[in-house]
């Protein structure tokens, strides 16, 4: 099954308070020390006496940042709850990043009739009001689904588990695609306009992990690019405005308390949703709230 996270801020418009986020940073924290080769790649075996052979590859987009497979073998769990244990310690792992380019191979032998389970593992989404860079490098990856020898009776009750016994040499392929950014902007506000972010994702991720909070205020923000970031697709960003007539009312019932800025309308994917906008990653591509004073 998926796990279903999901991060609750609110984000001042142009001016105002920090809001937790979770940071551009798209290499989950998954360590392991039984690496020896590049990037945490083991390096192969020199030969396999006999034993049937994995090759296991990873594709994905070229400028991809971050995709990886786990690999337990044997003596390892064998069921989806105890695998929750033993990641991510495991037998072997294969990590793919911007500087293999499209695809990673490689092999391991072991017995036959060896037991193995492998985890696919995507890049972590992220929400920010750091200004994007320009161009935009490297793109989070989303694990897509697995390929080759006889995998789909394989696959575990995570889409991004799979579980077989090695009787014979075997080619299983990890695709994983870019996730397709959402950025968000606004015209006109103040420090009393603010929207309240939810994100609501399925992540093919084993275990469900907490997602990870941080912020920075948008008035470091110089540019009127309030939010931006990646998550898979299907994740739902909901967006709900709140004006001065909602957080400070006396201020538009009297002109001399300063200004009043209102919801005007959206532009863009929003365009025509009312204070509230629901938006989905892999369908949507943008919005722009507008907001004027009206003193």
């Amino acid at each position: 099954m998926l796990a279903r996270l999901s991060c609750i801020c609110v984000l001042a418009l142009l001016l105002g308070s920090d809001c937790p986020m979770t940071p551009p940073d798209t290499m989950p924290d998954n360590t392991n020390d039984n690496t020896s080769g590049p990037d945490g790649n083991p390096a192969p075996p020199s030969n396999n006496n006999g034993n049937p052979t994995l090759t296991l590859r990873i594709t994905g987009p070229a400028n991809g940042a971050f995709a990886r497979v786990y690999g337990i073998v044997d003596d390892g769990p064998q069921d989806h709850a105890a695998l929750d244990g033993r990641f991510p310690q495991s037998d072997f792992q294969v990590s793919l990043t911007s500087n293999f380019g499209d695809m990673i191979e490689m092999q391991y032998s072991y017995p036959a009739g060896t037991r193995i389970a492998l985890v696919a593992v995507e890049s972590d989404g992220f929400l920010t009001v750091t200004p994007p860079p320009n161009p935009i490098v490297e793109v989070p990856m989303q694990f897509s689904q697995w390929a080759g020898d006889f995998v789909t009776a394989d696959i575990g009750p995570n889409p991004a588990t799979l579980y077989f016994d090695l009787t014979e040499d075997r080619t299983i392929t990890a695709e994983f695609r870019a996730m397709d950014p959402i950025f968000i902007e606004a015209q006109g506000g103040g420090p009393e306009s603010n929207v309240i972010i939810n994100v609501d994702v399925d992540r093919y991720i084993v275990p469900p992990e907490a997602v990870e909070q941080s912020g920075v205020g948008v008035s470091d923000n110089p540019d009127a690019l309030v939010l931006w970031g990646y998550h898979r697709d299907g994740a739902i960003l909901n967006l709900q405005i709140r004006d001065y007539e909602d957080n400070s009312s006396a201020a538009c019932a009297n002109p001399m308390l300063g200004p009043c800025y209102v919801f005007i309308t959206w532009n863009g994917d929003c365009l025509g949703a009312g204070k509230t906008c629901e938006l989905t990653f892999g369908q949507d591509g943008d919005a722009t709230v507008i907001l004027q004073d009206q003193n």
